[in-house]
């Protein structure tokens, strides 16, 4: 009896996950309201990941800005990687050198990492962009408002690409440098 109500709690267990699982997949997005604009915003987008493999989401942005102000997009990236290490030894005879013996072997280097920071710029007037990215983990996103004191800005995070043959949005503007108020 015991070992029933084992098996039915397992079942139950191994069925919430999967429905936790795939709707989570699907109800991973975001839609963003900054107002007012005058005002720096913060937050975080973690898409679910999926076991073997990456997952695409897009970021589009629209808005209405009197002055110019800056998107800016972080996460880490850590790295593992491993280097080859050979090992020849030779034999010297009066009229030739030759190997004698051969090895290799691989090792590993420490992990690293690193934060790539994308930094888009918001142009004054109307606009409405996009980008695609990939499921590379936690990212955290921070509006600076810069010059900006009227206007609005809508900021939607969702899984999937964006049709790229849409034309009412263009590509974002890379901003170099975003210099904060001190």
């Amino acid at each position: 009896m015991l070992g029933r109500f084992v098996k039915v709690g397992v079942r139950i267990l191994l069925a919430l996950s999967l429905v936790y699982f795939v709707h989570s997949c699907y109800n991973d997005e975001q839609d963003i309201r900054i107002d007012p604009v005058t005002q720096p915003k913060q937050w975080t987008y973690d898409i679910t990941s999926v076991p073997l493999g990456e997952r695409m989401y897009y970021v589009l942005i629209d808005g209405e800005l009197d002055q110019d102000a800056g998107l800016e997009a972080e996460h880490q990236v850590t790295t593992t990687r491993h280097i080859r290490r050979d090992t020849i030894s030779t034999l010297t005879s009066p009229f030739f050198t030759y190997p004698s013996s051969y090895t290799s072997h691989v090792v590993k280097l420490p992990d690293s990492t690193f934060t790539i920071t994308y930094r888009n710029k918001l142009p004054k007037g109307k606009f409405s962009m996009y980008y695609n990215g990939d499921d590379s983990g936690l990212e955290t996103f921070t509006y600076h408002p810069l010059k900006a004191t009227k206007g609005w800005v809508r900021i939607q995070i969702g899984p999937g690409s964006w049709d790229r043959k849409d034309s009412t949005r263009s590509d974002v503007i890379v901003w170099p440098t975003i210099h904060e108020p001190k």
